[in-house]
């Protein structure tokens, strides 16, 4: 989807990838974002428990930010519903999470909603009191919608996740992982920061 930063960097820049016009770059400051565009830009990859996660923000017109976590677990696998009781039903699964907070909301807001793609489905099982709300096998991308102005924001993402296939074998939960950032957003940019 779009160069990425050498690991060695993260702690200084994750990255400036201006997906949409086909620009990867980190000369920001010869650089102006057009206000009638949209760029896209990867904060962070990992893969845990057999889970592929990307984590990205994109920028479009109106001062709107979408932070986005797109898990992608092993062939056959599935993920349960962001909307699953946190320990899941009578034990079973866990939800999907991508919360967010920041340390100026008065400058960056994000929706309280999250719109999920695809949209998840019941299954019955016997053991369980209730139905299991479950993603289709495959990648499921969780979002959130903001307004920012200009400014340098602190932000903490959690995320939950677990993976199972439908005809028995799950991975251990993810429960909670906290990644940090500093965003750098100005008329030239988006600058993004790994907090360690």
């Amino acid at each position: 989807m779009g160069a990425g930063v050498k690991r060695g960097q993260a702690a200084t820049l994750i990255g400036l990838l201006f997906l949409s016009s086909g620009i990867s770059t980190t000369e920001s400051a010869n650089y102006h974002l057009n206000p009638a565009k949209t760029y896209n830009y990867i904060l962070k990859t990992f893969i845990q428990n057999n889970v592929r996660v990307d984590i990205r923000a994109d920028l479009t017109p109106g001062n709107n930010i979408f932070l986005s976590a797109a898990f992608t677990p092993h062939s056959g696998y599935h993920l349960y519903s962001t909307r699953l009781p946190k320990k899941g039903i009578d034990g079973a699964g866990r939800p999907t999470k991508f919360d967010i907070s920041t340390q100026k909301p008065s400058g960056l807001k994000f929706s309280d909603s999250i719109t999920d793609s695809p949209r998840p489905f019941n299954v019955t099982d016997k053991s369980l009191s209730k139905p299991l709300a479950i993603y289709p096998a495959g990648p499921v991308t969780l979002t959130r919608k903001g307004k920012y102005s200009p400014g340098t924001y602190n932000i903490i993402v959690r995320i939950t996740y677990m993976s199972c296939k439908s005809d028995g074998g799950c991975t251990i939960p993810v429960e909670n992982k906290q990644l940090g950032f500093t965003l750098k957003i100005s008329d030239k940019a988006l600058i993004v920061k790994e907090m360690l």
